[in-house]
């Protein structure tokens, strides 16, 4: 929780401090969306300096994991041809698992891509949906979101750490997944990743200004 307070002193007739007056605001949601902006830009400077699509991947990897205090992360894509779900990269305890193909639906990943909704879990070790837990290790909590070009899912981000996530960090995840999945459709490149990015920040600073506003009608 993130709070504003403004202090008044309040001086007797002989100009001697006799008291202070306060008032102490929530602005919980507008820091939260202060970070998943700067998050945004952040991520979006580092894919900039990517020559290739190939070396978007890291890239994304590297970023996400960075932003969200993760002890790990992983990029999974659908192959058009066959349907299964490639881990395309791993960091971290499930490093293991890069190059692992999957059937479609088949372990977190699959069922992430599989429903088009995000999926959170604060036990991994006792999941059910893990396909493979050899190659997870001791991993308490791990989020995955799904990434979506046109309506159509082509994959799936997801970090995983001690720490549970919190709704704010599900957020987060998704925006980068947002921006990651644009960026790495062939359809996409560059200038549809430049284009999601504006779209992204006027949202963010839109519902910023709002925040603000609300606050400033609060206080009259």
């Amino acid at each position: 929780i993130w709070t504003e307070q403004q202090n008044v002193p309040i001086h007797d007739d002989q100009g001697r401090l006799v008291a202070i007056e306060g008032i102490a605001r929530d602005i919980t949601s507008r820091m939260q969306r202060e970070r998943e902006l700067g998050g945004v830009v952040r991520v979006a400077a580092a894919l900039r300096h990517a020559p290739t699509l190939e070396a978007m991947k890291p890239v994304i990897v590297g970023q996400v994991a960075g932003l969200l205090g993760a002890e790990g992360a992983a990029l999974a894509m659908v192959d058009r041809t066959t349907g299964e779900v490639i881990v395309e990269l791993a960091q971290g305890k499930w490093g293991g698992a890069a190059g692992l193909r999957l059937s479609p639906g088949t372990g977190l990943v699959g069922r992430v891509i599989s429903t088009g909704h995000a999926y959170v879990s604060e036990d991994v070790a006792g999941d059910p949906f893990v396909a493979r837990p050899d190659l997870i290790g001791i991993t308490p909590a791990a989020a995955l979101v799904p990434l979506v070009v046109q309506e159509q899912v082509i994959g799936a981000l997801g970090v995983w750490r001690t720490l549970p996530f919190t709704q704010e960090d599900i957020r987060l995840l998704t925006a980068i997944a947002d921006m990651a999945g644009n960026a790495l459709h062939p359809a996409g490149g560059m200038e549809t990743l430049e284009h999601r990015v504006a779209e992204r920040r006027r949202e963010l600073e839109e519902g910023n200004a709002r925040i603000k506003q609300r606050d400033r009608l609060k206080r009259e």
